[in-house]
């Protein structure tokens, strides 16, 4: 840039020269640095009166704009010059902290304000004509763009940067920039980066400027296009003929983005910034057939390998670093995340598996001796304990991971833990630290990534840390993606599928539907085999996991329904047909979970034949995950400072190992959070970097007639568990509270179990009525939430909701009693924060929350606009974090207040319906009905008659009919306030 050639700049951002000359002008030579530095200056004078070191280490510091360039003020909103310069060098220097050139200088110690151009060249009247006018005005980020607005004839602003369009230290608007946007239609145009990391932070900042928008009494809007055809807006105009600019830029307008809209935009931005994080630095990459020769272990050293499926990764492991290992009278130790996965890995790499003995005396001494022959034992980190006391102390120790990040996440997560997660948290670590100071760690996984490296590191200590990643290429799936499309038609492709006799593998993330399959093929006479954690009890499905292929051959169904037990340590490779493959397709119903959990389901089967899968566009983030790592250990802070203030009690100070847990928990909870909000997309661009061929349909035609065929299966199912469960035998003695909540928690508890485990829970919870009655077990527990008709009208099952109903009276008692639980845990040198147990802050949402319902519920309706479904939203937006975290609600403030009254009493089992439409501001809204069933007052009554008799054995009264239903008249208003106060004060508010 010269000062011959510094117009050029502007007329190659589609602005013609006289307008650029209105606004910028050539200045150079010590004048530049000083017109520049001129009020800066001035302010130092004044309160120096004489010229400092300081000033003179200013102008040298900024010497650099004697090589020239542009600079303009803009104006003020009555067209005077403005006051702070806005300066492009022809040199520019470096910022030595952000490690990138600064493009464009603002004085330091001035305010950044916005950059109002100089529109009189193509709008007469300037500012004061817009100003009395409501036309839309474009805000940029720069000056070209801001004037390349202009020269199409539409005002805009100029921001100095995305961050600066408010006052140091606040969050509403520049004076000038609230004048502009009152009453008006303020069109936002950030650059389109092409940077995932850039394009969440821009979408962060343009959120909250819009928000600002609002407050300010404007309407905000998104002006966004395609990055491909400019980053900047100027770069877009000057794309195109001169006379299809001004026209691009109305339809631009005329397609911005809502603020509600846009964030969608900013969350998919920010979920696909998170999965982009780059994968941890290999020692070695290697590409071929199969993953050659692992070099030999280092003691004290973790060593990871990333592989992917069919690479042979378990053979060279066991050949390279096992069977050495044991052969120099060392002893390995394998933790695994499934049972089905552990007894496959000892029986290729020759050891014994812990769950293949007792626990008797005489099953621990064989134990010990073939662990002592063999060399090692095949265990899941649950039984860390058992392993530590198990493996000889004088040999040294290999610790080997295999899928270490799901082994991992799920001890993190540890909800079969319970209690027990701090104490086998403390094992497993003690097994890293004897590993890293003694023998060797390896940790193996498709795909590792970096956080669970580091999780490993921190936890054992290890120094030196070696990885090794090979990649095996593989052809390529022709790949149907469903996004949201109907569901009924895309079930009825995989049913004619199945009737035209093509083999299928179905992989789901839902048990349920796969129970719902099977039940429609089987009618059908089609061979199916339904693969899951019901169904492979006792390893009935062992040989499966094996060896499949021998056993597809053996059995010859055409059905194989898989679920998530099998998305680890399952290969099929194929079959002996000509075409080498068993299955004609691969169908994928993936409505929950992770992406990850889809892709290495879809990736059991290994040969290209077709996929055709169903995902949502959106799945619900569960509770604790979020965009932010620090966020969710915030979130987790939080909630165990609550506890130690409501309880009284003080926590014990933090612990490195404790934080790297807690880290750890963030990463993976982050990174699920930013699969499930883009579902269908974060599927997608997984198996296109993968090198699979995807073809995403967005449209699609329901199927009456398949739904209706799911819906009676569903109701069908739904009647056969309540029969099941009502005809359990139940052993007061022998089935008592404690051994029903262990049952939960097992890992290798029976189906039969879990479900008698349920009923002594019932009957704990709801005592007094017939848990021998199929209809209650229908009503309170299987009811789908779908299926509700004229005469059975119900919201899904009834018991949480009445039982939420009834405990809002007793917050008090259950926050004490989990405040006792909070101390044992809190007090613990690793602190399981995320298990803290829920009931006290739900009942106490439920105190919040119930009396408002209840006023709804005698007045038989839930009215838009009116003072009860107003002050509900009002109390909900107040406690949307704590009804998000604990009651798995989302409300906004765009919901309507209907909407979110109806989405409270729903959660407490009401029924409500519409019933009539009425007319509010000229909008028609609907009224909706309000009501509550028979079964949901017995429960309710039951609930409440439990917790008046906390501490006392229930189980006994559990089989008699409740002989006093509760009255179907409402309660009186002034027993309602008697009580349930108002409004009590959450633990939280203090």
């Amino acid at each position: 840039m010269k000062p011959n050639t510094w117009l050029d700049e502007f007329v190659a951002s589609a602005i013609s020269p006289k307008l650029a000359q209105a606004n910028a002008r050539w200045v150079e030579g010590p004048q530049a640095v000083a017109e520049f530095l001129e009020a800066t200056i001035a302010q130092r004078q004044r309160v120096q009166s004489y010229a400092t070191t300081g000033t003179a280490a200013l102008l040298q510091r900024y010497q650099f704009l004697e090589a020239g360039g542009w600079v303009a003020y803009g104006v003020s909103l009555d067209d005077s010059p403005g006051a702070v310069p806005y300066l492009k060098p022809a040199e520019p220097r470096h910022d030595a902290e952000r490690a990138r050139l600064v493009k464009y200088e603002t004085p330091p110690g001035s305010e950044a304000r916005p950059l109002l151009p100089d529109i009189t060249p193509r709008l007469a009247g300037g500012w004061a004509a817009i100003l009395a006018d409501d036309c839309p005005v474009l805000w940029g980020e720069g000056l070209k763009k801001a004037l390349a607005a202009v020269e199409q004839g539409l005002p805009a602003v100029a921001l100095r940067g995305i961050t600066q369009w408010h006052p140091k230290g606040r969050r509403d608007l520049w004076p000038e920039l609230a004048a502009i946007a009152r009453g008006r239609t303020i069109a936002i145009a950030f650059d389109q980066d092409d940077t995932l990391r850039t394009r969440a932070e821009v979408a962060k900042q343009a959120q909250l400027l819009a928000t600002a928008i609002e407050q300010a009494g404007g309407i905000p809007r998104f002006v966004v296009w395609d990055g491909a055809t400019g980053k900047g807006l100027d770069d877009v105009l000057v794309g195109l003929p001169p006379e299809q600019r001004r026209a691009w830029l109305d339809q631009a307008l005329a397609r911005a983005l809502t603020l509600k809209a846009y964030r969608r935009v900013a969350t998919v931005a920010k979920a696909r910034s998170i999965l982009a994080a780059p994968a941890p630095t290999a020692q070695r990459e290697t590409t071929g057939e199969y993953l050659p020769s692992l070099p030999p272990l280092s003691h004290g050293a973790i060593h990871w390998v990333a592989a992917n499926m069919g690479s042979g990764k378990t053979y060279r492991i066991g050949r390279d670093w096992v069977r050495p290992w044991a052969q120099a009278d060392g002893v390995t130790v394998v933790l695994s995340p499934l049972n089905a996965l552990g007894q496959q890995t000892a029986q290729d790499w020759g050891l014994p598996h812990l769950h293949d003995y007792g626990t008797d005396a005489t099953s621990r001494q064989a134990l010990e001796a073939d662990i002592s022959h063999r060399g090692g034992v095949v265990a899941c980190l649950n039984s860390a304990h058992r392993v530590l006391n198990l493996i000889p102390g004088d040999r040294p120790l290999l610790l080997v991971i295999d899928e270490a990040a799901q082994v991992l996440t799920d001890a993190a997560e540890g909800g079969t833990l319970g209690g027990e997660w701090s104490a086998r948290w403390e094992d497993a670590i003690a097994l890293m630290q004897r590993a890293a100071t003694g023998g060797a760690i390896a940790l193996a996984e498709d795909g590792l990534d970096q956080d669970t490296i580091n999780l490993v590191k921190a936890l054992s200590g290890a120094a030196i840390v070696r990885g090794f990643r090979h990649t095996r290429t593989t052809t390529p799936w022709a790949v149907t993606l469903n996004r949201a499309t109907p569901l009924s038609g895309w079930r009825a492709g995989l049913l004619a599928s199945l009737q035209a006799g093509d083999r299928i593998l179905y992989v789901t993330t839902s048990q349920k539907e796969g129970r719902r399959l099977e039940r429609w093929a089987k009618g059908q006479g089609i061979a199916t085999h339904r693969i899951d954690s019901q169904t492979n009890e006792g390893g009935a499905y062992r040989a499966f996991f094996e060896t499949p292929e021998a056993w597809l051959y053996a059995n010859l169904p055409q059905l194989v329904i898989l679920s998530p037990s099998g998305k680890t340590g399952l290969s099929i490779e194929g079959g002996i047909t000509a075409e080498g493959a068993y299955f004609d397709a691969v169908w994928g119903y993936c409505p929950s979970l992770d992406t990850d959990t889809a892709t290495q389901l879809l990736g059991r089967y290994r040969p290209p034949v077709p996929r055709y899968i169903w995902v949502p566009a959106y799945i619900q983030p569960e509770p604790g995950e979020a965009p932010g790592r620090l966020s969710i250990t915030h979130d987790l802070a939080t909630e165990a400072a609550r506890y130690a203030t409501y309880g009284g009690f003080g926590q014990t100070s933090a612990d490195p190992h404790d934080s790297a847990l807690k880290a750890y928990l963030a990463a993976r909870r982050q990174r699920r959070w930013a699969q499930k909000v883009h579902a269908a997309d974060a599927l997608s661009d997984r198996l296109e970097t993968a090198g699979h061929q995807v073809e995403i349909i967005t449209d699609g035609v329901s199927d009456p007639g398949v739904a209706a065929t799911w819906e009676h299966i569903t109701e069908a199912l739904a009647a056969e568990d309540s029969a099941y469960h009502a005809e359990l035998a139940i052993n007061p003695d022998t089935h008592t509270w404690d051994w029903a909540n262990q049952v939960i928690r097992g890992l290798d508890s029976t189906h039969e179990q879990r479900c008698k485990a349920a009923k002594v829970r019932m009957l704990a919870r709801f005592p007094g009525l017939n848990w021998h009655e199929t209809q209650l077990w229908y009503d309170a527990v299987f009811c789908p939430r779908q299926h509700v008709t004229a005469d059975r009208p119900s919201c899904g099952p009834l018991a949480p909701g009445a039982a939420l109903w009834a405990e809002a009276g007793h917050y008090n008692a259950l926050w004490a009693e989990n405040a006792n639980e909070a101390a044992t845990i809190l007090g613990q040198r690793l602190k399981a924060a995320h298990l803290l147990p829920q009931t006290g802050p739900q009942a106490m949402l439920a105190a919040v929350f119930r009396p408002l319902v209840e006023t709804l519920l005698l007045a038989g309706e839930v009215v838009p606009g009116g003072a009860l479904a107003g002050q509900i939203k009002a109390q909900a937006l107040m406690l949307r974090a704590e009804l998000r975290r604990y009651w798995r609600l989302s409300v906004t403030e765009d919901q309507s207040d209907t909407a979110i009254a109806n989405k409270i009493a729903r959660k407490f089992g009401l029924v409500l319906a519409r019933a009539r439409r009425v007319t509010i501001a000229g909008a028609k809204l609907w009224v909706y009905s309000i009501a509550a069933t028979v079964a949901w007052r017995a429960l309710v009554a039951a609930r409440e008659f439990a917790l008046s008799q906390q501490g006392t054995n229930l189980l006994n009264a559990g089989f008699n009919t409740f002989v006093h239903s509760p009255s179907l008249d409402p309660p009186s208003s002034e027993a309602v306030t008697a009580n349930y106060p108002p409004d009590p004060s959450p633990p939280w508010a203090a």
